[in-house]
Parts: C-alpha cells; sequence; structure tokens
C-alpha cells in the first residue's frame, strides 16, 4: 500500500518531489558543510570538501529519480512524448510507418492460420 501511495505522490506531484529532493540534498550538503568546519576548515573550504565528498549533485539526483517508484511509467510517458511529437513533425513517415505496421500485424495473424490449414 505505501509504494501504491509513494507512486501516485511521484507521479502527481512531481515539483513537490523535486523540491523535497533538493531540500534534501541541500541540507545534506550544509551538515557535511557544519562537520568540517568543526573540524577545524574554513567554511570555503568546508563547502569545497563536501562538495568533493557528496559528488556531483546532478548525478545524485539522477540516480534518486531511477530508484523511486514510478520511474518507470515517468519515462514512458517521457518517451511517448517525444515520439508523438516526432511523428507530427513528419506525417509522411508516419503514415507510411502505420501501413507497414498494419501489414505487418495482418501478415502475423493470418500465417498461423495458413499453416494450420496446409494439409
Amino acid at each position: 500500500m505505501r509504494r501504491v501511495l509513494s507512486l501516485w505522490r511521484n507521479l502527481l506531484r512531481r515539483a513537490r518531489v523535486e523540491r523535497d529532493l533538493d531540500d534534501e540534498l541541500h541540507a545534506t550538503v550544509e551538515l557535511l558543510v557544519a562537520e568540517k568546519v568543526l573540524a577545524g576548515m574554513t567554511p570555503d573550504e568546508a563547502r569545497r570538501a563536501a562538495c568533493l565528498e557528496l559528488g556531483s549533485v546532478d548525478a545524485i539526483k539522477d540516480d534518486v529519480r531511477d530508484a523511486r517508484a514510478g520511474a518507470l511509467v515517468e519515462r514512458l510517458g517521457r518517451d511517448l512524448r517525444y515520439a508523438l511529437r516526432a511523428l507530427a513533425k513528419s506525417p509522411a513517415v508516419s503514415l507510411i510507418m502505420v501501413i507497414t505496421g498494419a501489414q505487418c500485424a495482418i501478415g502475423a495473424s493470418s500465417s498461423p492460420w495458413s499453416v494450420a490449414r496446409s494439409p
């Protein structure tokens, strides 16, 4: 049940989830900086060391996005929107693709019948 709620939250409240992720990463960086300042570093050195220790914030965000519930659905929707935009840009190619797909489907569905009917 919790996984389903997490899926709905990630899909329907994407902006809120992104803000929460940004806030959490910012808090993590600030905690690391505070630890390093307490260890005797200057604030600038501590921030640089914390950023080096964490690595790329964008890479961390991408890893979190890929691991959370609904990532596959989100990716599928993004790919589908891209495909529809690409098809809308070239309607002639789209028509040829639809006709070819229909012919392949007809051939694929009729071949078992022809094999079953042959003596």
